[in-house]
């Protein structure tokens, strides 16, 4: 044999000769005691036995090629592929598999390995295996502030391995004087979750949303700061009562009020009682007798004391 050295070891590779295609033969011959290669060698056929590629989605895997090749030295990897959900690198003999994108599946590409005597094309199965992912839900930016009136919040809420109606929802609230549990009504269209509810006063409440797909839940803290707003009073003052009219000593007052500030003045404008908040009973027994009216800002009510 030309081309072997004197004092080197020498790997013996036999394969059955095929007289259609000896390039891919590496020796005819073998023996027990006998170790060598041809110069010209087929130095990556045995890639054609690569096993198939296992990993699990969203991560990667490793595969060292050495011991499918001949020849650890020189050779440069490419893959061929239609499938943008694997990426394929190469660090010398080392290839990294990574499925990217949630995608799960079984994908057949073309892995081609060329050296500077010939250049191979493999058919190589990458199989994906599918892992469940929690559902996502919006994290709360800040404090909500809304008022007293209907809300709905609504909240971005996907998950990739799950249909919308898959999922289970529960909402607690911190304080149900403010915001009652059993008062809040929910609903999922598309990718939003919608979470309406009418705050029973002013105040500060945490929202708990728990969504959960059977295996896996995600939680979110929802911090709500529910204050008066004109449009909010104006609905609430359009329909209060105030009786009874004429009023000898107290007024009642019907109706959801929460931080209205009240005027009760003559009709000459001279104030004769006021406060920052208006309550339930309002005492006006001390006032002389006549019309008095009551300001609430946005509403104004004409009193007769007796």
């Amino acid at each position: 044999m030309q081309g072997l050295k004197a004092a080197t070891s020498y790997k013996l590779f036999a394969f059955t000769y095929n007289k259609n295609e000896p390039q891919n033969t590496f020796i005819k011959y073998s023996d027990a005691h006998l170790s060598m290669n041809l110069v010209t060698d087929s130095s990556i056929y045995l890639l054609q036995a690569l096993p198939q590629i296992v990993v699990k989605e969203d991560s990667l895997f490793e595969q060292n090629l050495v011991a499918y090749i001949f020849d650890s030295e020189d050779n440069e990897y490419t893959v061929n592929t239609e499938n943008t959900f694997l990426n394929f690198e190469f660090d010398a003999n080392v290839m990294t598999v990574s499925a990217l994108d949630n995608f799960n599946g079984t994908s057949t590409v073309e892995l081609v390995v060329e050296n500077a005597y010939e250049s191979r094309i493999y058919a190589l199965e990458v199989i994906v295996v599918a892992v469940n992912d929690a559902p996502f839900l919006a994290p709360n930016s800040g404090t909500l502030t809304i008022a007293i009136e209907p809300t709905t919040i609504k909240k971005l809420l996907y998950d990739v391995d799950n249909l919308s109606e898959d999922l289970s929802i529960s909402i607690a609230s911190d304080n149900d004087a403010i915001i009652a549990t059993e008062e809040i009504e929910f609903s999922i269209d598309g990718d939003s979750l919608s979470i309406s509810f009418t705050p029973l006063m002013i105040g500060n409440v945490n929202l708990q949303v728990t969504v959960s797909d059977g295996e896996l839940e995600i939680v979110e803290n929802y911090s709500i700061e529910v204050e008066s707003s004109i449009l909010s009073n104006q609905k609430a003052l359009n329909s209060l009562k105030v009786y009874p009219n004429p009023v000898v000593d107290y007024i009642y007052i019907q109706g959801n009020i929460s931080s209205v500030a009240y005027k009760i003045y003559s009709l000459d404008g001279t104030i004769k009682l006021e406060g920052k908040r208006l309550p339930k009973l309002l005492n006006i027994g001390n006032l002389p007798t006549g019309i008095y009216i009551l300001d609430l800002g946005v509403r104004k009510l004409k009193l007769i004391k007796e």
